[in-house]
């Protein structure tokens, strides 16, 4: 196995292309904090790999830029990197909380917002947050770039749509001034953990006659499907609704019609079903005043 650091996005897609010809297998490697546990629990698999690309220093794909209306964040950059940046905080508070609640300072410093979407792990930790404010993935391989809505690019436990030659090298997200974000998870304990359940929820509130309106709502959860997902019913249950507490009780209870969670050795069916619901209507609960 050859080990293969690259430093430019043209140094990427120069390897990538003369592997791909010389039918080489390759991975690609950010943070690894995922892929290194894999690889020790999966030797087989990781034995027929001929290259590990690591693209964490590829300039092209860390940082976090304002692009007049949009925000782009390279696939590179750190949870950390993600966790300290004001405008992710001023912006997309969701994703702001998510990063804080992210497994320790340690591997927030390592590991990457391309890496956990790549991953495509049902319980990613971002993916709900990233979800609810309709964040882009931008793909490239060396014949094109690309863009593809985050809830298009997972397709399966640990499994999305890109191609052997493609490679994530941003996520695209559009900024919107009334949103108001707020993120949840529960787990065995605090800190490093992988969610038993976790959501994320943006909303669009307006005033009449006093009383808050929930002009729009964007809910997503982790851990209850096979892949991270929105939730259209509950969605739609609270657009134009007045936020009261029976509102948000209920529409709290909507999200089951759109979930699937199953039961493992960290929870059951039932109980995530269960902490679904709490989670949604405790994230609900902390961007309106109910009445």
């Amino acid at each position: 196995m050859n080990y293969i650091v690259l430093n430019s996005i043209d140094e990427l897609m120069v390897n990538v292309d003369k592997a791909k010809k010389e039918f080489k297998k390759y991975m690609f490697i950010a943070g690894g904090t995922d892929v290194m546990v894999s690889m020790k629990s999966r030797r087989a698999l990781f034995s027929a790999i001929d290259y590990i690309i690591d693209v964490a220093n590829v300039k092209e794909m860390k940082g976090i830029k304002e692009m007049g209306d949009k925000v782009w964040i390279g696939a590179a950059t750190t949870v950390e990197e993600l966790r300290a940046s004001p405008v992710i905080k001023r912006w997309f508070s969701a994703i702001h909380e998510a990063s804080e609640r992210f497994a320790t300072w340690q591997i927030r410093n390592v590991a990457t917002i391309g890496g956990n979407i790549c991953t495509s792990s049902p319980a990613s930790s971002l993916a709900p947050a990233l979800l609810v404010y309709d964040a882009e993935v931008e793909i490239a391989s060396p014949q094109d770039k690309k863009y593809v809505p985050l809830k298009d690019f997972f397709v399966g436990p640990k499994k999305n749509i890109l191609q052997s030659d493609e490679v994530v090298t941003g996520v695209v997200i559009k900024k919107r001034d009334k949103i108001k974000g707020a993120y949840e998870e529960l787990g065995k304990r605090e800190g490093n953990i992988i969610p038993i359940v976790n959501c994320a929820v943006a909303l669009d509130l307006y005033s009449e006659n006093d009383k808050t309106v929930i002009k729009e709502a964007k809910i997503a959860l982790g851990s209850v499907s096979p892949t991270p997902v929105r939730t259209p019913t509950a969605e739609n249950f609270l657009k134009e609704k007045k936020a009261t507490f029976e509102v948000i009780e209920e529409g709290s209870k909507k999200i089951l019609s759109d979930i699937n969670p199953i039961t493992d050795f960290r929870a059951s069916k039932e109980y995530r079903q269960n902490i679904a619901v709490v989670l949604v209507k405790r994230a609900l609960s902390k961007l309106v005043e109910v009445e």
